[in-house]
């Protein structure tokens, strides 16, 4: 009971040590000022592009259509390459917990869900970062 106690407290503690560490990544490596940049640019040219079509003009449309597409690539490429840099701290926890603990069941719940009644490290794990993840949602929100 005590070694399961600690193995939780481990990976709950990892949890928050990786989910703060992907914070920080995100804060230096997130283009953030260039994405509102593209979505500014994307909301203009699809009021352009709105435009051209009542005038009638369906060329200019095609090519304002055809810009938008072009940013939305592009903003959609900054999109995946910030959840990489979200979600490489945590990868790399999980690598750093599948060495050190056990696979045994470490949480038993109090109900049967569709992957049984029963929580290991990597469960665990998830529930943990999300709750941290959720906490951290919670605190920016508030220091806005």
């Amino acid at each position: 009971m005590i070694r399961n106690t600690l193995y939780l407290s481990y990976v709950f503690g990892s949890a928050f040590l990786f989910s703060v560490l992907s914070k920080v990544v995100c804060h230096f490596f997130e283009p953030k000022e260039e994405m509102e940049k593209i979505r500014k640019k994307i909301e203009k040219l699809n009021e352009l592009s709105f435009d051209a079509l009542e005038m009638g003009d369906e060329k200019m449309y095609a090519i304002l259509q055809k810009q938008g597409n072009e940013l939305l690539h592009k903003l959609y490429t900054l999109i995946f390459f910030s959840a990489i840099y979200e979600l490489t701290p945590h990868v790399i926890a999980l690598g750093i917990l599948q060495r050190t603990l056990p696979s045994e069941d470490f949480v038993r719940l109090p109900f049967s869900a569709f992957f049984g009644d029963s929580l290991g490290w990597f469960g665990w794990y998830i529930s943990s970062a999300l709750f941290w993840y959720g906490i951290f949602k919670i605190i920016k929100f508030k220091t806005r």
